[in-house]
């Protein structure tokens, strides 16, 4: 009688599960505490991840600030 050939279990690390479900649980989290509150206007900055701490300062201290006053958006110095 021959041996029959056994299917091998394909299955995956115990460890997958935790990292699916940490990162399933930090997209419904960002998802719940970053909506915009109605009225609100949304405003971001966003740096380059590869520029240093010192990069990142001196790009902020020569910004420029967008401010919407009366219906109009009007450009300022943000150290002025």
């Amino acid at each position: 009688m021959e041996r029959t050939k056994t299917i091998p279990n394909s299955r995956w690390p115990a460890w997958l599960n935790a990292a699916a479900l940490l990162i399933v649980s930090f997209i419904a989290i960002a998802a719940l505490s970053l909506q915009v509150r109605p009225g609100a206007e949304v405003v971001a900055v966003a740096f380059p991840p590869w520029w240093s701490a010192q990069q990142v300062l001196l790009a902020d201290q020569s910004a420029l600030l967008l401010v919407r006053e009366n219906e109009q958006w009007v450009v300022e110095g943000v150290y002025d």
